[in-house]
């Protein structure tokens, strides 16, 4: 089964596993959050990666040999070993401890 993760609110730029939101309800002493899913949109469905390394994302176009963190992966001359899946917000969900 493959890791969900979640984006803390609308606001967040980042998504992050249940396990960082359970550590998260440990320390705040409750036992319920409400986050919004992230839902990864294949390469090729969008105008847009997230770096691994800057972790940001960026458009497509920025990726590449210009970039100073590109690491092509051995083969694939156009696909940097540093590529994350892009996400979107998908629909809100309660997590509890």
């Amino acid at each position: 089964m493959k890791k969900k993760f979640y984006f803390e609110d609308e606001d967040s730029e980042n998504a992050h596993s249940e396990e960082f939101f359970q550590e998260q309800m440990k320390s705040e002493g409750i036992t319920e959050i409400t986050v919004i899913e992230a839902l990864p949109v294949p390469f090729y469905k969008t105008d847009f990666i997230y770096c691994k390394i800057s972790d940001t994302c960026y458009e497509k176009t920025v990726c590449g040999n210009k970039c100073e963190d590109y690491d092509p992966t051995k083969g694939v001359r156009s696909k940097c070993r540093n590529l994350g899946n892009y996400c979107e917000f998908g629909e809100e969900v309660i997590l509890k401890l």
